[in-house]
């Protein structure tokens, strides 16, 4: 799978309608969220785990979160760590996919809290694999998770956006789904190269997070001062 080149717009905002759903994924970069953007939002206290939790009140210790369609808007804080967005007919839920999160099943356990199929799948802004640079300890420990096993990942590090992916393919090959009805959007944008448009921790040790949630309504973001963003792996080392 190829990451979708979407345009940010100013300090990294973007809103991207999931057709026939009524509901938008926002994502907002050093911009910040606007007033009362966040009114109704869950997020909990992420602690690099893979714990799924149902329909929190918010602040709960959990790195996945599942609703009731219509119940509730999860909401994620991420540095570098890779968010993953669901929406099926009956279901929503986010997920924090860092290198243990991932390593340790949180992709399947967060995938097998859905209450049916999925019909939009969306993988946000991460670090990309030349700035993730990591022990040969953890690289291991990954990408014995990776169905793709090392293939893709470079020496010295790691593709979270790849594994991720082939990791939410084996789960809907594993269940029969059809592949053809699930919208998967991969944006593929490096928080790290990123520097006019989101945080990264592995840059420069911030304490500040990049937001991304899910919201009722249709908003697109792609305006006029929206620009491409210079991470030069985005084909290359993303691809399946």
């Amino acid at each position: 799978m190829e990451p979708d080149l979407l345009r940010p717009g100013a300090g990294g905002r973007m809103d991207l309608s999931l057709e026939g759903t009524g509901l938008a994924v926002r994502i907002r970069g050093i911009c910040g969220p606007d007033d009362g953007e966040l009114d109704g939002v869950t997020f909990l206290r992420q602690v690099h785990g893979s714990a799924v939790l149902f329909s929190p009140a918010g602040g709960e210790e959990g790195d996945a979160m599942v609703f009731p369609k219509g119940e509730g808007c999860p909401g994620l804080r991420i540095a570098d760590c890779l968010p993953l967005i669901v929406v099926s007919h009956e279901g929503v839920g986010a997920a924090h996919c860092g290198w243990r999160g991932v390593s340790g099943g949180i992709v399947t356990a967060f995938l097998d809290s859905l209450p049916d199929a999925p019909l939009h799948v969306l993988l946000g802004p991460r670090i990309c694999p030349d700035c993730y640079t990591v022990s040969e300890g953890v690289r291991r420990l990954v990408t014995q998770s990776d169905p793709g096993g090392e293939d893709g990942h470079p020496e010295g590090g790691l593709n979270l956006g790849l594994t991720v992916s082939r990791q939410l393919e084996r789960w809907l090959k594993g269940r029969n789904y059809d592949r053809g009805r699930v919208t998967v959007t991969d944006i593929g944008i490096c928080t790290c190269c990123s520097i006019n448009y989101y945080h990264s921790w592995r840059r420069e040790e911030t304490l500040q997070r990049n937001l991304v949630w899910l919201a009722s309504g249709t908003s697109i973001a792609d305006g006029e001062d929206s620009c491409n963003i210079p991470c030069p792996l985005h084909h290359a080392n993303h691809a399946n």
